[in-house]
Formats: structure tokens, C-alpha cells, sequence
């Protein structure tokens, strides 16, 4: 009896320690990458678009408003300090010069994406 819980104990923390780890780098977003290496930007019709953002961290951050966050990703475009938002994943992406697609990154995906050794997603740092 005493061995299980102390297994208990162990998985309890590795897992904690694994979400911690991963939600913690990852952020809840990556940058969505063609197989070049190339950053992409969403070219479906948004939700909802945002004029006069000042950054990306505020483009992304316009995605958890509200309680229940049903947004899936968000263009940013540097230049006009535009920001798109999407409720669903767009359909279609290109390569803009001065937009990036933001995608919201599960905490289960995180983790299987620590360790997936193949996997080439961006992490905002």
C-alpha cells in the first residue's frame, strides 16, 4: 500500500512539474511555420479585427476576453498594428512580410510537443 502511494506521489508531481514547465514555456502560443521555416499569416476572414494594437503580446492577450476564450488563433500585422482574431483555425495561410499567425497551444499538446523531438512549432519567448 505504501509503494502505491508513493508512485501516487511521484506521478502526481512529475505531472505538475511537466504543465508547469510546459505552459510556462510555451505561453499558449506558437507561431504557425511553413516547412521552409517561414512564418505564416492566417489568409481566412477573421472574427473579429483590431486597429491600433501596439504589440503582439496585446493581439493575443484580445484573445482571452471574456470568460469562455473560443479564440484559435490571431494575425498580427507589425506595420498597421493590426490585429485579427479567429474563432476557428483559418484554412489557408501565406507567407506576408509583416504578419505572423498566432495559434493557441493546448496544455496537452504542450506536453506531447516537449516531447516530440521532430516537432519545429515556434515558441514565443
Amino acid at each position: 500500500m505504501a509503494v502505491k502511494v508513493a508512485l501516487g506521489v511521484v506521478f502526481f508531481y512529475v505531472l505538475v512539474g511537466a504543465c508547469s514547465v510546459s505552459s510556462w514555456k510555451a505561453g499558449g502560443f506558437h507561431w504557425a511555420t511553413s516547412d521552409n521555416g517561414e512564418v505564416l499569416c492566417g489568409m481566412s476572414t477573421p472574427n473579429l479585427t483590431l486597429n491600433a494594437v501596439e504589440s503582439r503580446v496585446r493581439c493575443i492577450a484580445s484573445c482571452y476576453q471574456g470568460c469562455v476564450s473560443t479564440c484559435h488563433s490571431a494575425n498580427y500585422w507589425k506595420t498597421s498594428r493590426l490585429c485579427e482574431v479567429f474563432y476557428y483555425e483559418p484554412c489557408s495561410y501565406d507567407v506576408q512580410s509583416d504578419c505572423a499567425n498566432y495559434q493557441v497551444v493546448h496544455k496537452i499538446l504542450i506536453i506531447i510537443s516537449l516531447l516530440n523531438s521532430s516537432n519545429t512549432t515556434k515558441i514565443i519567448t
